[in-house]
């Protein structure tokens, strides 16, 4: 199932790569059909928005009624909101509003029946110490048990060796907490993308697809940056990934004509990895 993140079918409305598509977000849906995406995942500011169905009362119907004429499932929401407020936050009152938010959310992704809750751990939320693990590890104990009682899996996007994420993630011991992996950002990062997917294996619940230079970490075309997508692809077909590939890529001058090459793209290395 190939799909594609929120924000990408259309113009930057602020000049960020990471943009939810303000009023135009009901036309996505209709865009990612006429590109023969499978699936959309929505994105959660860390800012109320009152455009954004997710922060509104009546939003949830809507999101519900244009996915089912579209025929375009809602397979995943990613949540930036807590890289601005982290999860592990040490602040009393700041870590109670970012566990309140979290337990709303997944209950809004099973009402759209979205599957996948992803956290990105980047910006305030990056995970740089064992004491900010450790913070981690003591709430997510918690909120797993909440998302797998509304039956949403978590996903981690979270940047580290892949052997301390398996040790951290198995240590959790909730079988509905796993990895996103994230091809452009391991690729900034210098990992070797082949050997990570292999260390990680059924842990991946989730998977951003982006190309990335490691000279300057921009995101870029498929095919056209560093990141080693035969073996990334390989690495998944060995071990019989059957989730999204989502799409979290670089618009290009005309973000629906990228998006069809990138579609292609996936399913081209998808069909050699299965051949070889």
């Amino acid at each position: 199932m190939i799909g594609i993140l929120q924000g990408r079918l259309t113009a930057s409305t602020n000049g960020q790569l990471q943009c939810f598509p303000s009023i135009n977000w009901k036309d996505e849906f209709i865009l990612a059909k006429n590109c023969k995406l499978e699936c959309i995942e929505l994105l959660f500011e860390a800012v109320y928005n009152p455009l954004n169905p997710l922060y509104t009362s009546d939003g949830i119907p809507v999101l519900k009624k244009i996915s089912k004429e579209t025929g375009v499932r809602i397979s995943s929401v990613c949540a930036d909101y807590f890289m601005q407020k982290p999860l592990w936050n040490n602040d009393g009152n700041a870590k109670k509003e970012s566990e309140k938010t979290f337990k709303e959310l997944v209950l809004k992704c099973n009402d759209v029946d979205a599957g996948i809750l992803v956290l990105p751990f980047f910006e305030k939320a990056e995970i740089k110490t064992e004491q900010d693990k450790n913070s981690l590890g003591e709430v997510l104990s918690e909120l797993g048990e909440f998302a797998k009682d509304h039956s949403v899996d978590v996903s981690l996007e979270i940047t580290i060796p892949a052997t301390s994420l398996k040790f951290f993630i198995e240590s959790l011991n909730s079988k509905n907490i796993g990895v996103c992996y994230d091809t452009g950002n391991t690729t900034g990062k210098g990992h070797d993308i082949s050997k990570d997917i292999k260390i990680l294996g059924n842990l991946i619940n989730h998977v951003h697809v982006k190309d990335r230079r490691k000279s300057d970490y921009q995101n870029v075309l498929l095919g056209t940056g560093d990141t080693d997508f035969k073996g990334a692809f390989l690495a998944f077909n060995n071990f019989s990934y059957k989730r999204a590939f989502m799409l979290e890529t670089y618009r290009g001058e005309n973000p629906v004509e990228t998006a069809k090459k990138h579609r292609i793209f996936v399913e081209k290395n998808l069909q050699i990895s299965k051949s070889v």
